[in-house]
C-alpha cells in the first residue's frame, strides 16, 4: 500500500473515532426551561423618587418579548396618552423600554403593572404581575386597599373583564365624575376578581368599578355594568369591601318611532319607561291608540285605527322630557288578527297553556272557548288575559298521561280593530306520567329577613321555577323536569316579587342574593330534601 493510501486510511479511521465520540457526547436536550425571566436591574431604579425622566428601562436575565401588552398593562393613575413600550412585533431583547407620552403630575406615585405581558423568548414563561413604581415627589405612597367584585346574579367568579377605580373624594367630586373624569388609581385583579390597589396616598376616595368596554376610563351607563361602595373610603383602613356588579337602568332614551304597518308604529327605547306618555294627533284632534309590549325587547307597539291623513304627530313625554315626531303614513299592509298557541306537543306540569295574538285583543267570549280531554269531555278552566303582552293564559288542573284539546270557536276573540276569528281554531297537547318528574323540597335556615324569592336556575342562570316565601316553611317544587338545578335566594326588600337591580344615580345597591354552594341533581321519580343555611 502506498504512503498516500496508508495516510488516507489512518485519517479516515481517526475521523470515525472522533465522530463516534462526538455522537456519544452529543447533548440530547436538557429539562425544559420553566422559569420566568428575572429582573436584574432598572434604570432609573424601581421605586425611584423625584422622578423626572421621560422613559425607563427594565433589564432581564434572558431574552424577553411582549405579549398582549395593550390589554395587560395597567397604569395608575391612568394617563391620557398611552406609553410607548418596546420591543414590538414579537422582537426579543434582554430589556424593555417604556417611553412616557403624558405629562406627569407633581408629588404623585405612579405604578406600571405589566400583568403577564412579559414572557421569555423561548418557552413563553410569563413574569407575573411585574410592577414598576416611581414617585415625582420625595417619597413613595405605600397604602393599600383590597377587596373583591361579584355579580349578584351569578354563582362563582364573574366572567366580565372589570376595571376597579378610586376617585379622589373632595369638593370637586360629584355623581358625574365617573362619566367625565379619569380615576386617580386603577386596581390589579386576579382570575377570581379579587382586586388590589398599591401605592395609594392617604385620603378619602370613592370606590367604583365598571365593565370598561372601550377602555377609555369613562362609564357608559347604557352599555357598561357598574359597582360601587356607598360611602367614601378613608385610607388607611382595614375595610375589604365587596363590590356588586349590576346593569343600571339608565335615563330613558327614545328611538325615533317608525311605521311598521298601516295600523302600527314601533317605538324602541333604552332605559326606564316608568311614566312614559304617548300622544297621537292629527292637527288639533287626538287620535285614540293602544299600547302593547314586545316581550324580551325594549320596544313598544303603538296601534291606531284607520285614519285619513298623510302623517301623524307622535309626542313622547316623560316628566320634563317631551319630544314630537312627525310620522309619515306610507302605504303599508295592516296587521290582522292571528292566533298562536303555546306550548305544542308535550305540556309539562309546571308549564301554562297560552293563546298569543298578533294584534291587541279587547274582547274574549269564554263561552266560545272549550277545553276537553279525550277530545270530548269538558275541562273546567279560567282565563288570565295579559293585554299589554297580547297573551291569554288558560289555567286548569292537569292530570297525568292525558291528552287535551283546546278549541277556539268562531267569534270568540275580537281585537282592537273589531276583527274576530271566523274559523274554529284547535290545538292539542298531552301530559306525561308524574314518575317522569322529580320533586324537590327545600328548608331555609337562618334567613335574615322576609320575604325572600326562592329560585331554581340552570347553569346559565335562567330561572326554571320560583316561589315567594314570607315565613319559615317547607318549600316544595314538585313535578320538576329532571336536571341539575342551582338555588338562588333573593331578599325581596321592596316586596314586588322580583329581583331589582341597583342605581348609581340614586345610590341604590342591587337587592341582596344568596347562592347555595351545591348543585342539586333532580332525577325521574326521585324526592330530594335539602336544607339551605343562609348564614354560610
Amino acid at each position: 500500500m502506498s504512503f498516500f493510501k496508508k495516510a488516507l486510511a489512518v485519517t479516515l479511521f481517526l475521523m470515525l473515532i472522533v465522530l463516534g465520540c462526538a455522537k456519544k457526547g452529543m447533548p440530547t436536550g436538557g429539562p425544559k426551561d420553566a422559569d420566568a425571566p428575572k429582573v436584574v436591574m432598572s434604570n432609573p431604579d424601581n421605586k425611584a423618587v423625584n422622578f423626572s425622566e421621560k422613559k425607563f428601562k427594565i433589564y432581564f436575565d434572558e431574552y424577553v418579548k411582549l405579549d398582549d401588552i395593550d390589554k395587560q398593562l395597567v397604569v395608575s393613575p391612568p394617563q391620557k396618552y398611552k406609553p410607548l413600550i418596546t420591543p414590538l412585533g414579537g422582537v426579543s431583547k434582554k430589556y424593555i423600554t417604556v417611553e412616557i407620552q403624558d405629562t406627569l403630575r407633581p408629588s404623585t406615585t405612579y405604578s406600571f403593572n405589566f400583568g403577564n405581558s412579559i414572557i421569555d423568548a423561548t418557552e413563553g414563561n410569563p413574569y407575573k404581575n411585574l410592577t414598576y413604581t416611581f414617585s415625582t415627589g420625595s417619597y413613595i405612597d405605600s397604602l393599600q386597599l383590597g377587596g373583591r367584585i361579584i355579580n349578584p346574579l351569578v354563582k362563582g367568579a364573574i366572567k366580565e373583564e372589570v376595571s376597579v377605580f378610586l376617585y379622589e373624594y373632595n369638593e370637586s367630586y360629584n355623581d358625574s365624575t365617573v362619566y367625565k373624569e379619569k380615576p386617580r388609581y386603577i386596581a390589579s385583579l386576579d382570575s377570581l376578581k379579587n382586586f388590589k390597589f398599591d401605592n395609594i396616598k392617604e385620603g378619602s376616595y370613592k370606590l367604583v368599578a365598571f365593565v370598561d368596554k372601550n377602555q377609555d376610563y369613562y362609564w357608559d351607563p347604557i352599555r357598561e355594568k357598574i359597582a360601587f361602595v356607598d360611602e367614601p373610603i378613608t385610607l388607611p383602613t382595614a375595610v375589604n369591601p365587596t363590590l356588586k356588579l349590576f346593569k343600571t337602568i339608565p335615563t330613558l332614551k327614545i328611538v325615533r318611532p317608525k311605521l311598521e304597518a298601516a295600523n302600527k308604529m314601533l317605538l324602541g327605547y333604552v332605559g326606564d319607561r316608568e311614566g312614559l306618555q304617548i300622544t297621537l294627533s292629527k292637527g288639533d284632534t287626538i287620535v285614540p291608540h293602544y299600547i302593547t309590549k314586545i316581550e324580551d325587547k325594549d320596544s313598544l307597539e303603538i296601534w291606531f285605527k284607520p285614519i285619513v291623513a298623510d302623517s301623524l304627530l307622535t309626542t313622547i313625554s316623560q316628566g320634563i322630557y317631551k319630544h314630537p315626531y312627525t310620522i309619515r303614513l306610507n302605504k303599508k299592509e295592516r296587521d290582522s288578527l292571528r292566533l298562536n298557541f303555546s306550548p305544542s306537543g308535550t305540556l309539562h306540569f309546571r308549564d301554562t297553556v297560552a293563546i298569543e295574538y298578533a294584534t291587541p285583543v279587547e274582547k274574549i267570549n269564554s263561552s266560545k272557548i272549550g277545553l276537553f280531554y279525550n277530545d270530548s269531555i269538558p275541562v273546567t278552566f279560567k282565563l288570565e288575559h295579559k293585554a299589554f303582552y297580547k297573551r291569554t293564559k288558560v289555567l286548569f288542573k292537569k292530570e297525568p298521561e292525558t291528552k287535551y284539546t283546546l278549541r277556539i270557536f268562531p267569534d270568540a276573540i275580537e281585537d282592537y280593530f273589531g276583527e274576530t276569528n271566523t274559523d274554529t281554531l284547535r290545538t292539542t297537547f298531552s301530559t306525561k306520567d308524574l314518575t317522569d318528574y322529580g320533586n324537590l323540597t327545600l328548608t331555609l335556615e337562618n334567613v335574615k329577613r322576609f320575604p325572600v324569592i326562592v329560585q331554581l336556575t340552570n347553569e346559565k342562570g335562567e330561572v326554571k321555577a320560583s316561589e315567594v316565601v314570607s315565613a319559615i316553611r317547607p318549600i316544595v317544587f314538585d313535578a320538576l323536569q329532571p336536571a341539575v338545578y342551582n338555588v338562588r335566594i333573593v331578599y325581596d326588600d321592596n316586596k314586588n316579587g322580583k329581583w331589582d337591580t341597583g342605581s348609581f344615580r340614586n345610590k341604590i345597591q342591587p337587592e341582596e342574593i344568596f347562592h347555595f354552594d351545591k348543585s342539586l341533581d333532580v332525577r325521574m321519580n326521585w324526592d330530594v330534601n335539602q336544607p339551605i343555611d343562609l348564614s354560610k
